[in-house]
């Protein structure tokens, strides 16, 4: 970033004595910190959290580990008149070791072992067992020794993040609000690459936010990472720290280092297990399911089909089909088995036009997989069981949302659309369908007014969820289905401006949409959406505003496609070539 230094007598450089006594809002802002305790004088006046060093730590050794991460974490202070201006991405890439400055993920300097060579952390039982007093005593001994930013950011992911952040659907064992954390901190390149994860969402809930705020966290993590190939056998803490990384760069719409991220997790997961073993316990049945996750949104974007087997995906359903027929009454055996099965769907969906596409499979095998296909896809009501769809669960009561707005283009206040109580999550599972629905008929060329009517549905579903307010995090986790769904709805004024807003929405809490899929919007709406997804000169138009957070997150440097998959990726060809097909 550019600073403007003060200048001292004979125009030489003046350099600013560097404290660590400071609390660490101030440090994170970059301003002066007068130190009064127990809150600052600048965190009074703008009603901010004041945090300050443990006194009772020692300072530790100049150039010793654990000051440079503390030079990392908690960046020094500067007088109050130096202006900071947000870094240029490509400054600070540029000048970070990262993986960025390789064609692609690190490779495995290691030699891979065998699964049945590693064991995975225990976090309990696949039942949900709760961890043992001793767990709880060695997690604190390790929690408590760690810097306070670094505890301030686990806290902040544990309290204000949850599932639907790291785009999973289902994790009735807390695996991403414990489980996740447990890892972290037995693995430092995971622990930074978490920590990244929550100062992001942090960063732009705060209207001063900018993005060199966590971008140290992501970067100290990928450094450390490249050290730990050379220094022990890959893990599945070593692949979740690549995939909390990948999940990073979707928030930031860079999709060709996600893609280079979920590469290399394939490579060590069908390394170091089998299907079989995936599933065998908790935390690798979620790591699964998370790395489907970027498989599958890799697969059906670029129209390249997923690259995992379908006996990854086989398996995973299976073990939830055994375990809710065993346990009929558990509802979360239930959602699991019926999202496994919507995965699993997926990739045989993604395979096989991937496969038609490349002229890779005769016209009647084409014939009878798609016949198949879209029988189970079409009928996926009639496999949901009954008590996922319980009438008396259905909400007829709308006390506290907002009021109708005339703009709106779907009624998100239909008797009985949503599910409240414990049934809440059918909500997402029935937007999910849709989804996958309508991919399926873009793909086959089904009439426009087939689609057009399933993204009104998707529309409706999610406007129905926003004013519920009845979960953090749904308006990210559910960007997916309403940036598939606005694509095929009609091109008329109040429907493009609809869409407008609720992609505005979606960007404000943190996903940012990539270039392209604006540019391509831009050519259907034939609006201008280069600076915002809704004009910036206009008071009265209806939607969340540019922040100086997100303003800087579009300009991030965004690295160009390496090969024909990722171009297909970012001009996402599984689904605007699929449009012109529907269109047609």
């Amino acid at each position: 970033g550019r600073v403007r230094r003060r200048v001292g007598v004979g125009g030489e450089h003046v350099k600013f004595r560097r404290t660590r006594s400071g609390c660490y809002t101030c440090r994170n802002r970059r301003v002066k910190c007068d130190e009064t305790r127990p809150i600052c004088e600048r965190c009074r006046k703008g009603n901010r959290d004041c945090l300050y060093p443990d006194p009772t730590t020692s300072k530790p050794r100049r150039g010793s580990a654990k000051a440079k991460a503390d030079d990392l974490s908690s960046p020094s202070e500067e007088d109050d008149d130096l202006d900071m201006e947000p870094a240029s991405a490509t400054s600070t890439i540029s000048n970070t070791p990262s993986l960025r400055e390789s064609s692609d993920s690190p490779s495995v300097s290691a030699p891979l072992t065998a699964a049945s060579s590693l064991t995975a952390p225990s976090l309990g039982s696949s039942t949900g067992k709760s961890p043992t007093p001793s767990d709880d005593s060695t997690r604190g001994d390790r929690r408590s020794s760690l810097p306070k930013d670094i505890r301030f950011f686990l806290d902040y992911a544990q309290m204000s993040l949850t599932r639907h952040h790291w785009g999973i659907r289902t994790d009735s064992n807390n695996f991403f609000s414990q489980g996740l954390v447990d890892l972290a901190l037995k693995f430092e390149p995971l622990l930074y690459a978490l920590v990244g994860f929550s100062a992001y969402f942090y960063t732009i809930s705060r209207p001063e936010g900018q993005l060199k705020d966590f971008l140290g966290y992501y970067m100290k993590s990928v450094t450390l990472l490249r050290k730990s190939f050379g220094a022990q056998k890959p893990s599945i803490a070593t692949i979740l720290t690549i995939l909390q990384l990948a999940m990073i760069e979707e928030y930031l719409g860079d999709w060709v280092n996600l893609m280079s991220h979920q590469k290399a997790a394939f490579q060590m997961i069908t390394a170091l297990y089998t299907p079989e073993q995936m599933v065998s316990n908790d935390p690798q049945r979620k790591l699964l399911q998370w790395y489907m996750h970027f498989d599958t949104f890799v697969g059906i974007l670029a129209g390249t089909g997923p690259q995992l087997g379908r006996e990854w995906f086989a398996a995973n359903h299976a073990y939830y089909a055994q375990e809710s027929e065993a346990h009929p009454d558990s509802l979360a055996l239930m959602y699991d088995e019926r999202y496994s099965w919507i995965r699993l769907a997926g990739h045989d969906m993604a395979t096989l036009f991937a496969r038609k596409a490349k002229d890779g499979i005769g016209a009647d095998e084409f014939g009878s997989r798609r016949a198949a296909l879209s029988d189970a896809i079409s009928n996926w009501r009639d496999n949901l069981p009954s008590k996922l769809m319980d009438d008396s669960y259905r909400v007829h009561d709308f006390n506290g949302w907002d009021a109708p707005d005339l703009d709106d283009i779907v009624d998100p206040y239909e008797p009985g659309l949503l599910f409240g109580g414990p049934l809440f999550d059918t909500n997402l599972l029935v937007i999910d369908f849709y989804g996958l629905e309508l991919v399926y008929k873009s793909h086959v060329g089904a009439p426009p007014a087939e689609t057009r009517d399933l993204a009104y549905r998707m529309c409706q579903m999610f406007e129905a969820i926003e004013l519920s307010n009845l979960g953090c995090g749904l308006v990210t986790g559910m960007q997916a289905g309403i940036a598939l769904a606005v694509v095929f709805l009609p091109r008329e004024p109040k429907e493009i401006m609809w869409a407008r807003r609720k992609l505005a929405l979606v960007e404000a809490s943190g996903y940012s949409f990539p270039a392209m899929l604006r540019n391509r919007l831009e050519t259907l709406w034939s609006v201008d959406l280069s600076n915002w997804w809704l004009p910036l000169d206009d008071d009265n138009v209806k939607g969340p505003r540019l922040s100086k957070a997100i303003r800087s997150i579009r300009g991030f440097a965004i690295q160009p496609p390496r090969d024909q998959k990722g171009e297909d990726l970012t001009e996402m060809r599984g689904i605007f070539d699929s449009l012109s097909l529907s269109d047609a």
